[in-house]
């Protein structure tokens, strides 16, 4: 939101693509300061005493200047001219929680905010939080290190191909951009699936790149998408309860439920289905979207 209400009109979906690079560009670094960590992040090494067992503890104490240049940065930022503009004219909303609930159109556009984001469940949740943890199990038997390599490569390549999503969702819209990626996800997601199977180190990477730039298309514009739904009266409250409901249903729970279903069902394609019924999910919700890419953000 933050974003699309300080870019220029024509730019607003590669200005807010840069809010996914960053996303993406810090998990690739988290998962760089695993694989360098990996001899010591090993069970037995753990197990075994010394540095192995406080090693897990300094991920976490990395992150504490990054916590404190995030705190900074949040007291120093100014408020965007959009909301700047809405407070001087008196059109800021006491409750746009409540104002959103009461509109149908903005009740539409949350239902649209839920559903048009079911392919990050097998995106983001799947193809990297859970992929170390399904390539290091019993069917793959891929070491840690390895696990974190492929997860990494993979991280490289949806951090390149997000801003060309971006730009190109200037140009052609939307939707355009977000029913391609879902449809090619479609068609590719079990053979790229079947390629990391293998149990072959390149082939394992070049599956995950190949799933990684295809949900570049998914990723890079949904937010932008989304936001251009609702005027800045209520956009924040209600774009952030729709996707965050859908990232918590269809996203937090994907990693629990896809080890459930491969331990169930002894069928490690498991993920690979959840990325095409969720690709197939998106494509029919974004069809009914009006695409504002070419529109002002509205006020109210």
């Amino acid at each position: 939101t933050f974003l699309a209400e300080h870019a220029p009109e024509g730019k607003r979906g590669i200005i807010t693509s840069f809010a996914q690079i960053a996303s993406f560009a810090a998990l690739l670094t988290g998962t760089l300061v695993a694989y360098a960590m990996s001899p010591w992040l090993t069970q037995s090494a753990i197990d075994g005493g010394g540095f192995g067992s406080f090693a897990w503890r300094i991920p976490f104490l990395v992150a504490i200047p990054m916590g404190i240049i995030g705190w900074y940065i949040r007291k120093a930022i100014s408020d965007t001219p959009n909301f700047e503009k809405l407070k001087e004219e008196g059109g800021l909303s006491k409750n746009p929680l409540k104002e959103a609930f009461q509109s149908a159109e903005h009740r539409r556009a949350m239902l649209l905010a839920l559903f048009i984001p079911l392919m990050n469940g097998s995106g983001y949740y799947v193809l990297f939080s859970y992929m170390p943890t399904f390539l290091k199990g019993k069917q793959i038997n891929f070491t840690i290190g390895e696990a974190l390599l492929v997860t990494a490569c993979s991280l490289v390549a949806i951090c390149i191909a997000i801003p060309f999503m971006g730009a190109l969702s200037d140009r052609v819209g939307r939707k355009k951009v977000i029913a391609g990626s879902a449809i090619a996800m479609a068609i590719v997601g079990i053979p790229a699936y079947a390629l990391i199977a293998t149990g072959n180190m390149g082939l394992a990477i070049l599956g995950a790149c190949v799933m990684a730039v295809v949900f570049a298309g998914h990723t890079a514009v949904i937010h932008i998408l989304i936001v251009e739904l609702f005027p800045t009266r209520v956009r924040y409250s209600a774009y952030g309860l729709g996707y965050n409901i859908s990232s918590a249903l269809f996203g937090g729970t994907a990693p629990l439920l896809m080890t459930w279903l491969i331990s169930s069902t002894g069928n490690i394609y498991m993920p690979a289905f959840y990325a095409v019924v969720t690709a197939l999910g998106t494509l029919a919700a974004v069809s009914t979207v009006k695409d504002r890419a070419h529109e002002p953000l509205r006020d109210a």
